[in-house]
């Protein structure tokens, strides 16, 4: 039986350039499928990425309600995270507790190219 599981994006738009964006994208899809392979178990649960800005800096957080049990090792998908946020010139940071995992990512904006719209839609809308 598939395990039903809750993905929330809070944000507000901004700029980024486009070649920091796709290394967003990737960072993120590698956060939020290592919440939704190891974070539930046979349970659903609730998956609540954070995207905002701060003055020059943008934060991400990837937060997940899940059994909060820290990582035996680092495996290859963090690898490639850590090695993506320092290209971005930034940080990331995981926590584990007792109301789940959450991984922060925080990097300055740096527009000096071509910007990307980040904003958000509802599906089908354009």
């Amino acid at each position: 039986m598939p395990v039903t599981i809750e993905l929330i994006l809070i944000l507000r738009p901004f700029k980024l350039r486009s070649e920091r964006c796709w290394k967003l994208g990737l960072i993120l899809s590698e956060l939020i499928t290592n919440s939704a392979r190891h974070a539930f178990g046979n349970r659903g649960g609730t998956i609540e990425v954070t995207l905002r800005t701060s003055g020059l800096l943008v934060e991400c957080c990837v937060k997940d309600n899940g059994s909060a049990q820290s990582p035996h090792g680092i495996g290859q998908g963090l690898k490639i995270v850590a090695a993506l946020a320092k290209e971005l010139g930034g940080t990331i940071s995981h926590e584990f507790g007792l109301e789940g995992a959450t991984s922060t990512l925080t990097f300055p904006i740096e527009a000096k190219s071509r910007l990307v719209d980040v904003v958000a839609s509802k599906p089908g809308q354009k």
